[in-house]
Order: C-alpha cells, then structure tokens, then sequence
C-alpha cells in the first residue's frame, strides 16, 4: 500500500527529502507522456574528424619576411650599369653645356631647371645606369671667388695663385663617402677647353652596406663657368665602365650660350 500526501506519491516526498531527485532543468530530463516525472536521458554522444594543422598563417608570414628582405637588400646591394652601344647628343635647357649622353641610361636635369627663374642654384644633370653615375655641375666662378675669399686672410685667396682650375679642383668634394683617396690630378682637354681629372677610391656611406667605390672627377673654368663633373661607381664595375666615363669627359663641350658669351668676351678684349 502507497501512501499519498497532498496528491505527492510518499516515495517521490522522500526522495525530494532526500535530494535524490533528477534535475528538471537537465537538457536530458524528459517528462513522460502519461504526466509522471521521467529519468534523466544519457546525452548523444558526437565523434568530430580531426582538426588538420592550419598552415596558410605560417606560410604568409615567411613570405612577408622573404619579400621585406629582398627590397631591404635591393636597395643596399649595388646594380650592375647597363654598357652602351651608342651615345646621344645632350645639351642642358639653357644651353650652356653640351656632352655625349650614355644610351639607355637615365638622366636627370638639375633642379636649377624644374624651378622657374631660378637663377642662382647650379645648373647640370645627372646620368645615371644601376649604382653608376655621372654628376655634371655647373656653377659661377664669382660662387667659387666668394667662398674662396671667406675663408682667407688676403684681398685675393693665394689658392687662386695656382688658377681657378686648380682652386675648383682641390675644393671640390665627392659627397656621401668615407675613406675618400685621390690621385694627382693630370690635364684633361676637351671640346669645352683645357681641365684637370683625377682618379678617386672610397668606402660607400654609413647607411649602405660595405662596398667599395670608384670614379672621376674633373674640372673646368670657362668664361666665369665652372663645370664639374664627378664619376662614380662600384670598384668592381669599374674597369667595365670606365671607358664611359672617358668618353663623356672626352665630349664635353660648350653650349650655343656658352659660345656667345665666350665671343663676347673676346670681342671686349680685342681679341676677335
């Protein structure tokens, strides 16, 4: 015989009191279709395929370092110049200097030129094949006068005893470089007119990676003119692009300008 209290069966009562009871909020508790309290359900159980190790993050992460290096060690490394086969005739907007321009290679005119009535920056333009260039310079002999006097305890520099060519020679400094030597300068001519040249070593700049350079630099003064021309390039391009320099130094010359005011000059003087 059951005993019920208040409707409650006395075991249920009891199991209440005892804490006995399935949880009624258990997801595996079911409620039995006839209104009586169920069991408890054993949940499914599921058996997932395993994981396959992900890849594609490791992989774009050396890519990405791959490509970082390479454009850090494009920039540091020096380029090989491109040889040329041919020249062109070039010859600077204002038409004071002409010369033999290297076929293929890049140039670059001076800033005197993109900046519209700029009269006192330096004219010029650059050449330019991988880590090779050519600097051509031109600037005032009054510019050249004026620093010269700056620096000296005398109305005239005693540096221009030995001629403006020699002064703009030894003053002229090959920039960007460490460990600079140079030879003596010998005499260089020119359609432009007689010169100095001397051959030059360096270390490259702090900032690059160690690398030996190797080039020119040459002088000119020419009717209150001075053109410099600084070559340059790796000590292990240089025997193959030395010949380039020696021609673009062999072709420089005087601007239909230049001309004119050579003329000028000799006019004023008598000596037409």
């Amino acid at each position: 015989m059951t005993l019920s209290f208040a409707g409650r069966d006395i075991n249920t009562l009891s199991a209440f009191a005892s804490g006995d009871l399935p949880d009624l909020l258990s997801p595996g508790y079911q409620q039995s279709s006839s209104g009586t309290e169920g069991r408890p359900q054993p949940r499914p159980s599921y058996s997932l395929p395993p994981e396959k190790p992900n890849l594609t993050g490791p992989i774009v992460k050396i890519s990405l370092v791959v490509v970082v290096i390479g454009i850090i060690l494009w920039f540091l490394l020096p380029h090989p110049a491109a040889i040329p086969t041919s020249y062109t005739k070039f010859t600077t907007p204002d038409n004071i200097l002409a010369c033999d321009a290297p076929g293929g290679w890049s140039q670059v005119l001076a800033v005197k030129y993109q900046t519209p009535g700029d009269d006192t920056s330096p004219g010029g333009v650059t050449f330019d094949s991988g880590s090779t260039k050519i600097d051509i310079s031109i600037g005032s002999l009054g510019h050249l006068l004026a620093n010269e006097m700056l620096n000296s305890t005398t109305v005239i520099p005693t540096s221009f005893s030995e001629g403006p060519v020699k002064t703009l020679q030894k003053r002229t400094e090959v920039k960007n470089v460490r460990g600079y030597s140079e030879k003596d300068s010998v005499p260089l001519t020119a359609p432009l007119g007689s010169g100095l040249v001397s051959e030059w070593t360096a270390k490259g700049p702090f900032w690059g990676l160690p690398m030996k350079l190797h080039g020119y630099k040459a002088s000119f003064v020419v009717c209150g003119r001075t053109i410099v021309v600084i070559c340059k390039t790796t000590d292990s391009q240089w025997s193959a692009v030395k010949p380039v320099f020696d021609h673009v130094l062999a072709s420089v010359a005087a601007g239909t300008s230049l001309q004119a005011e050579e003329q000028r000059l000799l006019n004023s003087l008598g000596l037409h």
